[in-house]
């Protein structure tokens, strides 16, 4: 028997893995009308955008040099107004940016004439549609076609690969959008955590969190559902993704900043009395920061969803192509050819790429739904009836009451006001949340130390109370309230100011002292020493019989309202140091009123002079308001230009 010699082993059939598709023949291919809503959409939301941010950056552009706007600014806990020049310069580029692209839109497609994006029209000069003239083109793909000696070139050779790569055509597009989306979401967790903080809505707690775990879902569901193996499926799932992606920024970055804000705006418009409650103006305190910036850092994160947008609007334009005639121009027997070739080593890292992001998004968002339901349906202490803002923060301590106002009723909860009673009350809600107190209807009220404990706090308001002590280790200091904004004595018994807010280290942010309906009848010699930052200080309905001088040497205040005082005469140089007044609210019964030249005025001030005499006059000065602006506030007539004195609708002076 012949013994054949052994032969070459047989070969093995390789294995083939069907890889996504990429290159050229990605795109997103829809008929001639698709096209054209696509067209439009796109155009419309490029300017849509560009007015939104416009009228962002015009709203810095108001609290920086409109003064009598830019007071919010201080309010509202803004950034410096230093920093604003730089801010609204941000702002205005990136609108700048949204206009140019919007008529780059209109100017190609005039220029083509018919629709076309920017990003697809070819350059250079437009080939008569009867010519058969090809240009060739010299392929730049080749890193032999470049000058050996030119670093440069090879250089930028080697970047147009990597972007040709990361494209929204290329293999890596998948993982480089998931890597912006863990970015975006991680921002988004970030300000969710805020708004939790901010915002006692339960809607803008909700719907921020929807969004987060809608972006942390969406590709690997849509993976799952266009199963991107072919060059047409593989262009719609990368468009689906991009508009996904595109609609959620437009609900983060424009839908709830204005939805949130609509109130506001409108109340703000009506001129609306609701502006001076103290829960009102609380909220605002509390989610203006929704919408403009606090810090430096905040800018970008309120810049990154328009730039995000900028750049998704610009793949979506790369993406789409007009089908022409009937047919589809993708070749099928290249794509098969192309997806039964082994996978590269670059393929299997992009997969082992895809696959660990997918993984850390979903578990991303499996977190933050925990935490919000734990949040908001597991660990909910209730706060009292005392509390009038109650917040449901991420995480907080078990049977915490996280309060953002809280208001203590002497005369509901049946207290003098003692300092015990109100440490008392105070115990029952976490210090560190709490932004806004009022203490009300307490016949001999002792301000407690436990005031100094309250770190967040903005306002303070003392309604109706007779002040017996005031603990001095709780004055109202930088060290204990670095955020106090503005400290309100209405109908309160006080023949003067409380040593607590007589001192030199108050906080830099309180703007706004009031001390009205009091028996107040005259101010420190040295109070331009101990208030350096107070812009408005209002002494309305008070026992003041003359112009307090020590207002002259304020050159901060304002705004200065001595509304219901029976002061008889503003000398001429009472104002003189009073560079920044914009607002001198002012009443008298007396026949001069007001200095006949009135030298002090100057042309940006406003007298409100509501039922003086002086008013009668038929040539009056241009600087001088006289009309009343009587109206009733829950029924109590005020005619002051703030009604506080008529706080009593809010905090009936005979309790609940």
């Amino acid at each position: 028997m012949q013994v054949r010699p052994a032969g070459p082993p047989a070969p093995v059939a390789e294995v083939h893995r069907p890889v996504e598709a990429q290159g050229d023949e990605v795109f997103w291919e829809v008929s001639p009308v698709v096209f054209r809503v696509v067209w439009c959409a796109l155009f419309v939301l490029n300017v849509s955008i560009a007015t939104y941010v416009l009228g962002l950056g015009l709203g810095y552009v108001a609290l920086t040099y409109i003064g009598s706007i830019s007071y919010y600014a201080g309010m509202f806990r803004l950034i410096t107004l230093d920093a604003f020049p730089v801010v609204i310069a941000g702002y205005l580029a990136v609108a700048a940016v949204y206009y140019v692209r919007a008529a780059q839109f209109v100017l190609c497609s005039v220029r083509h004439r018919r629709l076309m994006f920017p990003s697809s029209a070819p350059h250079g000069r437009v080939q008569p549609a009867s010519s058969k003239k090809l240009r060739v083109k010299r392929d730049d793909s080749d890193p032999a076609a470049l000058p050996a000696w030119s670093a440069l070139h090879r250089g930028l050779h080697r970047l147009r690969g990597i972007y040709k790569l990361c494209s929204v055509r290329g293999e890596f597009f998948e993982p480089m959008i998931m890597v912006r989306e863990v970015v975006e979401v991680a921002i988004q967790t970030w300000q969710a955590f805020v708004f939790s903080r901010q915002s006692a809505k339960v809607w803008v707690n909700a719907v921020s969190v929807a969004l987060i775990v809608v972006n942390c879902y969406s590709s690997p569901m849509l993976r799952r559902v266009f199963m991107p193996s072919t060059p047409p499926a593989a262009g719609r799932y990368r468009a689906t993704v991009l508009c996904v992606d595109l609609a959620l920024d437009l609900v983060w970055f424009v839908a709830i900043p204005v939805l949130l804000w609509m109130p506001y705006f409108d109340e703000l418009l009506r001129g609306g009395l609701v502006l001076y409650h103290d829960t009102f103006i609380i909220q605002g305190v509390m989610e203006l920061p929704v919408m403009l910036a606090t810090s430096n850092v905040d800018v970008l994160l309120k810049l990154w969803p328009a730039v995000s947008t900028y750049f998704g609007v610009q793949k979506i334009e790369l993406l789409t192509r007009q089908r022409h005639g009937g047919g589809s121009s993708f070749d099928r027997s290249r794509s098969q050819s192309e997806s039964a070739s082994p996978a590269s080593p670059a393929s299997r890292t992009r997969v082992r790429i895809e696959t660990w992001l997918r993984h850390l998004l979903l578990c991303w968002g499996h977190i933050v739904a925990t935490v919000y339901v734990y949040a908001n349906f597991i660990n909910t202490p209730e706060c009292g009836a005392d509390c009038q803002l109650a917040l449901r923060p991420w995480f907080r301590a078990s049977g915490s009451c996280e309060c953002a106002a809280l208001r203590i009723d002497c005369s509901r909860l049946r207290i003098g006001g003692s300092a015990s009673e109100i440490e008392r009350a105070l115990q029952q809600i976490a210090p560190n949340a709490l932004m806004n107190l009022v203490v009300a209807h307490c016949p001999a009220l002792h301000v407690p130390a436990a005031l100094s404990a309250l770190r967040g706090l903005y306002g303070l308001t003392i309604f109706n109370c007779s002040i017996a002590a005031w603990d001095p280790s709780a004055p109202i200091s930088s060290t204990s309230h670095p955020n106090m904004g503005r400290v309100q004595l209405i109908h309160t018994f006080v023949s003067e100011i409380p040593q607590a807010l007589l001192h030199a280290n108050l906080p830099p942010r309180l703007l706004e002292i009031d001390i009205v309906a009091s028996n107040l009848s005259r101010l420190p010699d040295d109070l331009f020493a101990h208030w350096p930052h107070v812009t408005t200080l209002l002494l309305d309905i008070g026992s003041f019989s003359e112009y307090p001088p020590v207002l002259g040497k304020m050159p901060a205040l304002e705004t200065i309202s001595l509304f219901g005082n029976r002061i008889a005469h503003i000398p001429d140089d009472a104002l003189q140091g009073n560079s920044k007044l914009r607002f001198l609210m002012y009443i008298a019964d007396v026949d001069t009123p007001l200095a006949s030249g009135a030298a002090f005025m100057l042309a940006h001030v406003r007298v409100f002079g509501f039922g003086s005499p002086v008013c009668a006059v038929t040539t009056r000065p241009s600087w001088l308001v006289c009309e009343d602006r009587a109206f009733f506030y829950y029924g109590v007539e005020s005619h002051a230009y703030y009604p506080l004195e008529a706080k009593l609708a809010e905090y009936p002076l005979g309790g609940e």
